[in-house]
């Protein structure tokens, strides 16, 4: 694992296009880059944070978002939000709620999946890790590794060692990516489900993977919190 310093290979991602639609408004081609076959979206799973430790989670946690869809009786599409399905989900009698719903991180097991079937798939084995405005935000600046696939939890912790006197986790990475750049991985620490960018192999493969819950999106796609308002 080697720390980089910034201004070299992350600059390619983050010269994206900017955003001509207000505030309000935010679209996949914020997120990845164009000239890749297939945009997917991964939604972060539902999973209940009140459980006993121990208790066996299903694969796909408690409900896809495809079956809590089904069940509240709204359309379920690229751009379906988790406020969308509020009313058939787990709630308790007073505020909060029992379900977990990850902004910033894929939780397991679709992470440890998703990374397994990332680095399957990489020719080389050197893939780079970015960690951007979570850091930022968190006290530190932009942080860039390069490692492997099977490195991740060593790098999460040099990126947690580099911000002193942290009490959690900085969420990340934000972005990740093979030194060939034939797939690119996004997850922003405010939304609930992570972005890939890659090629028709690799999307067959997560779309039809059984723990994976993966949509296929375009770079035009919405991924901000007001999709059920026009505009």
């Amino acid at each position: 694992m080697e720390r980089l310093e910034l201004g070299t290979e992350e600059r390619w991602l983050l010269d994206l296009h900017a955003n001509p639609e207000g505030p309000y408004v935010h679209r996949v081609r914020e997120l990845l880059p164009d000239g890749f076959e297939h945009y997917l979206r991964v939604l972060h799973p539902f999973l209940r944070w009140d459980l006993p430790e121990g208790t066996e989670v299903p694969p796909a946690g408690f409900g896809t978002w495809r079956s809590l869809a089904d069940e509240a009786g709204v359309e379920f599409t690229p751009e379906i939000r988790e406020q969308s399905l509020r009313p058939v989900l787990p709630l308790r009698e007073r505020g909060g709620r029992p379900y977990g719903l990850s902004e910033g991180q894929l939780e397991e097991p679709a992470r440890s999946r998703l990374f397994g079937l990332l680095a399957e798939t990489a020719v080389r084995p050197d893939v780079y890790f970015y960690y951007g405005l979570a850091a930022i935000v968190m006290g530190k600046g932009a942080l860039l590794f390069r490692a492997t696939m099977g490195d991740l939890d060593s790098v999460q912790r040099a990126a947690d060692a580099a911000s002193e006197a942290l009490k959690y986790s900085i969420f990340g990475p934000e972005y990740i990516w093979p030194a060939d750049r034939s797939w690119v991985v996004m997850t922003d620490y405010d939304l609930t489900s992570t972005y890939v960018a890659c090629g028709w192999e690799l999307a067959e493969r997560l779309l039809a993977d059984a723990v994976l819950e993966v949509v296929p999106v375009s770079l035009m796609t919405r991924v901000d919190g007001r999709t059920d308002i026009a505009g």
